[in-house]
Parts: C-alpha cells; sequence; structure tokens
C-alpha cells in the first residue's frame, strides 16, 4: 500500500523517468522547425504577395485610347487609331477597322486583374518571354502623346490563357487571353460589312444585259416580252448576293496592272431608295507583271484557267473588286465573285408555260374539278 502511494503522489516510474524530457524537446524542436520554414518562405514570398494587391491589371478608359499598337514576334507592328467615323486601319490607307473586335479588346484588357503572381523575379520574365527585350507581343495604349498603358505579351498558359506582365512591374500573371484577341494582320482587323446594304434599301439593279426595278413591293425586269415572266424568287436572291457580298482583305489604294480593272470583267450598279447609285467594277486578280487578254475580260486570276476554273484543287483563286468613288481595291475570293460573273437575263425569267403544264393547271383548277 505504502508503494502504491508514493506512486501514486507524483514520483515518477522506474519505467518512465527520463522519457518526458526527450518528447518535450524533440516537440519542441519539430515546432521550431516548423516556424523557422514558414518565416523563410515568407521572407521569399514577401515580394511577391506584396506586388499582388486585387485591382486592375492596366488602369486605363477605354474610352480615353485614341492608338492601339499590336506587336507580336516575327510580325510587323500595327497600329489601329481612332478617328472621328470611328476605328481605321493606316497600313489599309485608313480602311475602317472592325468597331466591336477594337472595342471588345479594349474591354477585355481594362477588365484583367492582378491576382496572385505566377513569378516576379528578373529570371522568370526572360522565362515567360514577358522581358522588355524578351517577348512574344506587346500591346500598347495611348492617347495624343500620353501613354495610357502597356502590356507585354508572352507564352501561352492553355487554351486562350497568356503570361502577361504590365510594363513597369515585375509580376508575372497568367490571364484569359489569347493570341486571337489581338493579331498584327490587319487583315483580321478590317470591317467585314464596309460592302453590306440593307436589301430593303436597294431600288435598282442594273447589269450590262438586264435592269432589275423594285415596284410597289415586287421586283420588275425592265423590256420584257409579252411571253417572257420574271421569276420573283431568282430576282430578290440575287438583290440578297449584291447586298451581302463579302471580300477576303485589302489590297490598297494602288491601281496596279494586275488588277486589270481598265478594262473589268464585270460591271453593275445598284440604286438605293435614298437616290445614290453605287458602281462596281470587277475583274480576275493576275499574278504581277502577267499580261492581260486584249478582249476586256482579263487573264485568269492566280491559279486558274482561262475558263475560270481551278487549275489546281490548292490553288486560290482571287478577284479584285473595286466600288467607284471609293479609294480601296478589295481582295475578293472566288467563290463569291464568280457567281457574279455568270448572272444572266435568262436566269431571271421563269420557265415558259409548256401545253402539258397548262393542262395539268387546268386540271388542278376549282372549275375543272366541278
Amino acid at each position: 500500500m505504502q508503494a502504491t502511494t508514493v506512486l501514486s503522489g507524483g514520483r515518477s516510474s522506474p519505467l518512465t523517468e527520463g522519457r518526458s524530457p526527450r518528447i518535450l524537446m524533440l516537440s519542441l524542436a519539430v515546432l521550431l522547425a516548423a516556424q523557422l520554414g514558414l518565416a523563410l518562405l515568407l521572407s521569399l514570398d514577401q515580394g511577391r504577395f506584396e506586388t499582388s494587391p486585387e485591382g486592375p491589371l492596366l488602369e486605363f478608359d477605354p474610352a480615353r485610347v485614341e492608338r492601339l499598337r499590336i506587336e507580336r514576334s516575327g510580325a510587323e507592328a500595327l497600329t489601329i487609331e481612332r478617328a472621328e467615323a470611328g476605328w481605321i486601319l493606316p497600313a489599309h490607307a485608313g480602311f475602317p477597322a472592325a468597331e466591336a473586335k477594337v472595342a471588345a479588346l479594349l474591354e477585355r484588357l481594362a477588365d484583367l486583374r492582378r491576382r496572385l503572381p505566377v513569378a516576379t523575379s528578373n529570371e522568370a520574365l526572360t522565362r515567360f518571354k514577358v522581358a522588355d527585350a524578351d517577348f512574344e507581343g506587346r500591346l500598347v495604349l495611348s492617347a495624343g502623346e500620353q501613354s495610357l498603358g502597356t502590356l507585354y505579351l508572352g507564352d501561352s498558359a492553355g487554351y486562350r490563357r497568356q503570361y502577361v506582365r504590365a510594363a513597369g512591374d515585375s509580376a508575372v500573371f497568367e490571364v484569359a487571353l489569347g493570341p486571337g484577341d489581338a493579331p498584327a494582320d490587319p487583315d483580321d482587323w478590317i470591317d467585314r460589312d464596309w460592302l453590306r446594304l440593307d436589301d430593303q434599301d436597294i431600288a435598282g439593279i442594273a447589269f450590262p444585259d438586264f435592269e432589275l426595278e423594285r415596284e410597289d413591293g415586287a421586283w420588275r425586269l425592265a423590256k420584257t416580252a409579252a411571253d417572257e415572266a420574271l421569276e420573283q424568287d431568282e430576282a430578290k436572291r440575287l438583290v440578297r448576293q449584291l447586298a451581302n457580298l463579302s471580300f477576303a482583305g485589302v489590297l490598297g489604294t494602288e491601281a496596279k496592272p494586275e488588277y486589270g480593272l481598265d478594262e473589268p470583267l464585270l460591271e453593275w450598279r445598284i440604286e438605293l431608295a435614298s437616290g445614290e447609285a453605287r458602281r462596281y467594277q470587277l475583274s480576275p486578280l493576275a499574278e504581277p507583271g502577267t499580261e492581260r487578254d486584249t478582249d476586256g475580260k482579263g487573264a485568269a486570276p492566280t491559279g486558274t484557267t482561262a475558263e475560270g476554273e481551278s487549275s489546281s484543287p490548292d490553288a486560290p483563286d482571287w478577284y479584285v473588286l473595286k466600288v467607284a468613288d471609293e479609294p480601296y481595291f478589295l481582295k475578293v475570293a472566288a467563290i463569291t465573285a464568280k457567281p457574279l460573273t455568270q448572272i444572266s437575263r435568262d436566269d431571271l425569267l421563269a420557265a415558259p408555260a409548256t401545253p402539258e403544264a397548262e393542262a395539268a393547271a387546268e386540271t388542278a383548277s376549282p372549275a375543272a374539278g366541278g
């Protein structure tokens, strides 16, 4: 009983004596190591966290931007400028740029936020291709002589994601931005609706061998014989085709021999309800230095035969389109241009009634059915 009492009074057992101090020291050592590791981590990342407060990556007002310069590795720099009538492309002699696309890019840039950076070291700037002198791309926003912001574009971080860095900052961020959002090719920025018209605004069409006029909501073919009738669906199809012309690019404003527009293959005119008239000229685009035919039809377009058929499955067919009173020469794909060159007056006429068709009509009439 006495031994039991002594043990119960707090004296150590021979089996446990000396273990508690060792366990305590080991626990303290582990805790100290964890504290030192955490302190080291915080010390290493202190600059990283300090450079990433929540906020915009580029602080600018899209409405103030007057000029956007896009640089891409291996390509010529592209400038898009704001003019009185909207955004234009100086590289294309001031051809209108796609307003919605420019606005979308500026809004996307303004919405980029500073999150946790991927890296901050000088070595990382080169590794992610966002260094001042080593980058995949660069976007420069300005108003007059004032810089509103510069963003360096680096390597891809995945589908439509990219590493970026704002000028004057050492932090690299991963953002939702892809190469297609800011291409350097001016043809990627042209306003492709520039040729389009509202087909309801078209009052008349004149081709070399026929004229169409809108009358009381329907189309009428000028100079028709007694046995000729206009096929309304074909007339409407042609009007839609002309109202929705598309083009692939802008060739510039300088007339060149290979355009062949001194003797165009096709000319037509569109009369608008406002009284305005638009005149169009179309010719095949020949290779530079190619002699054109003297019959006014021009040489075959690159990669085609004289009949307009492709000489190779992979050969591109191109035409040149010019709108009178406009300075631009437009590059048009054959799939758009060739159907226009093949339109004839006969295509617009309804099929003549045959005895068989008239008999069928009489049989189907209510009178014939009793």
